[in-house]
């Protein structure tokens, strides 16, 4: 998956999304947040702890071979480093026989 989004709104999204993630958890699956690029040309941002859950819809640019990605919230600290305004994520996918 391959896309470009606006700094600032993806920043705003994960903050926003990563609130609910908890920090340490039984299940480590909920340590993380779901990443999915949509056909409609927009990504989601999910995470819960079980007992509240958020979603967010980003509008992305160029997206090239949508899906889903599980991401560790915790290594996400660097969407806060000087970045441009418009930066592509690249996510490439490993097919396996």
């Amino acid at each position: 998956m391959e896309f470009t989004v606006n700094k600032t709104a993806f920043s705003e999204a994960l903050s926003l999304v990563t609130m609910v993630v908890p920090e340490r958890s039984a299940r480590a699956i909920l340590q993380n947040l779901m990443l999915t690029g949509n056909e409609d040309g927009t990504i989601t941002l999910a995470a819960t702890d079980l007992e509240i859950g958020i979603k967010l819809g980003l509008e992305v640019v160029n997206m090239k071979e949508p899906t889903s990605v599980l991401l560790p919230a915790s290594r996400l600290r660097w969407s806060r480093a000087p970045m441009p305004m418009k930066f592509r994520l690249v996510f490439p996918i490993i097919k396996r026989n």
